[in-house]
């Protein structure tokens, strides 16, 4: 069997745990979705580096792990910060030009 194929069987096992393993921590379907693809890319990437005495799954739920904590640095960095004086009521002037 070559490695394309131990790789198809491995993961054919492993993705739906995967998936709920991503799907329990993020809470967006479709960012869920996305990171679950990146995963499988990553997994089949460093196929050749992975040690078939240690089972596949939890070597994929590390990888989707670390995948998870990138995005969500990701998202804390691209978070918009307003300024509080923007935020404050008093400082806001309504469509007439009023404070």
């Amino acid at each position: 069997m070559d490695n394309h194929e131990q790789f198809t069987r491995r993961w054919t096992e492993a993705q739906p745990i995967v998936a709920g393993y991503i799907n329990a921590v993020v809470a967006d379907f479709q960012e869920a979705e996305d990171l679950l693809q990146n995963v499988a890319v990553i997994l089949l990437r460093k196929f050749p580096e992975y040690d078939a005495q240690r089972p596949f799954v939890a070597w994929a739920i590390g990888i989707a792990k670390r995948e998870v904590l990138m995005a969500r640095r990701h998202h804390a960095r691209n978070f918009l910060c307003y300024p509080t004086i923007a935020m404050d009521n008093k400082n806001v002037i309504d469509n007439r030009g009023h404070r």
